[in-house]
């Protein structure tokens, strides 16, 4: 997998492994600290993070939704997310909606 790219904005993008789709991460930092991780179709998945089995876990549903064997990604997606944790992005705001993030998403 290779590696994130930060974009200006705070996003982090993410080659995904059928080398068309893009992986989307935002965190937002807090003493929840939320994870929206996107998957096809735009839908959103939630994780809370608070150790390294969540990280893996994240991982494995990011793998699962596109299809690849959890193991190839679980090691660099598990990377990723140790290091987006504790760190706020700039932005807030996800395309197609207007709203910012007050808490979980619905």
């Amino acid at each position: 997998m290779r590696p994130a790219l930060r974009l200006r904005n705070g996003v982090y993008l993410v080659a995904a492994p059928d080398g068309g789709a893009i992986l989307d991460t935002r965190l937002r930092a807090g003493r929840a600290g939320c994870l929206a991780i996107s998957a096809p179709g735009g839908q959103y998945l939630d994780r809370r993070l608070h150790g390294a089995e969540n990280h893996r876990r994240a991982a494995a549903v990011v793998a699962h939704s596109y299809g690849v064997d959890v193991d190839q990604v679980d090691a660099d997606m598990a990377r990723l997310l140790k290091e987006l944790w504790g760190r706020r992005l700039l932005s807030e705001h996800v395309p197609g909606r207007r709203r910012l993030w007050r808490g979980w998403w619905r």
